[in-house]
């Protein structure tokens, strides 16, 4: 809950990205890892490509699609479940 409020401090309407990451990861924990990963690796595709565009262009690091894989990689990083406490078994 308190990363999705971070979230909407930093990304607004995006920060809803958290709870259906988190979701994600409780069903499917390992799919969070590539996820992160892709999103990044594709942020930094769209920020090498746009390079040398003024600010202003909106392009490469600065551009819409280089900020959403971003925030999903951002995200997604940080999404994390406790795991149940092992459970003890007294000896007989």
């Amino acid at each position: 809950m308190a990363l999705t409020l971070v979230g909407a401090v930093i990304a607004g309407w995006l920060a809803l990205l958290v709870p259906v990451l988190a979701l994600l990861a409780s069903r499917r924990h390992a799919l969070l890892v590539p996820i992160a990963f892709v999103a990044l690796a594709g942020a930094g595709v769209a920020a090498a490509i746009g390079a040398g565009e003024p600010v202003g262009a909106g392009a490469g690091a600065f551009g819409r699609v280089a900020q959403l894989l971003a925030l999903i990689g951002l995200f997604a990083g940080l999404v994390s479940l406790r795991e149940p406490a092992p459970e003890r078994t007294e000896p007989v």
